[in-house]
């Protein structure tokens, strides 16, 4: 085979969050999701699902998509267990349907964190406007528990970028999507 000539600036590169500014992030979600900064119960409830969302982006490596339309039915079993330092982790098997995947293939993924799914789960039953935890029903949600409105994502997305610092995150193509970077890029530094 000729060798691909691939000149640096016709990579589409896409930009993912250091070690750092992840945390930063994650830090501030207590502040971001706190009743103070969100009068509104339906602003909580967005930014709350937001911040679950990024959770499970950035430790399952999934792409938006296949989140966005993930059903309940989708999560094959979740289980209690112990790291390799002792520490009590929930781990949580994912079914990925082919219809949901950019290869239309499908696959299950077992990732670490599934207490982001009981949490998501019990701020659905909690919300009496919402009452979509049938198998069959998304996982993320709008407050009324239709699908999940992309615009009301993209705009929770640039608050929380805008609110930790990152007024560059357009420039740098920073979106959802980079949290599937940073999940390979943990793994790969991290295999276990």
């Amino acid at each position: 085979f000729a060798p691909i000539k691939i000149k640096k600036e016709q990579i589409g590169r896409r930009d993912t969050f250091t070690p750092a500014e992840y945390k930063k992030i994650t830090e501030y979600f207590k502040t971001w999701c706190s009743g103070k900064e969100c009068k509104d119960e339906k602003e909580k409830y967005y930014r709350e699902t937001i911040r679950d969302f990024f959770l499970i982006l950035s430790n399952t490596g999934m792409r938006f998509g296949e989140l966005k339309q993930l059903t309940w039915e989708d999560i094959k079993g979740m289980e209690d267990t112990k790291d390799d330092r002792g520490w009590k982790i929930k781990l949580v098997q994912i079914h990925i349907r082919p219809e949901t995947s950019k290869h239309r293939q499908t696959r299950y993924i077992t990732s670490r964190d599934g207490e982001y799914f009981d949490r998501v789960r019990k701020r659905v039953e909690d919300n009496p406007q919402n009452p979509a935890t049938n198998p069959d029903d998304f996982v993320f949600t709008s407050y009324e528990g239709q699908e999940l409105p992309r615009r009301q994502m993209d705009a929770g997305w640039k608050d929380l970028m805008e609110k930790t610092g990152f007024a560059n995150y357009k420039e740098r193509k920073l979106q959802y999507y980079s949290l599937r970077h940073y999940a390979i890029s943990l793994r790969l530094r991290n295999p276990e």
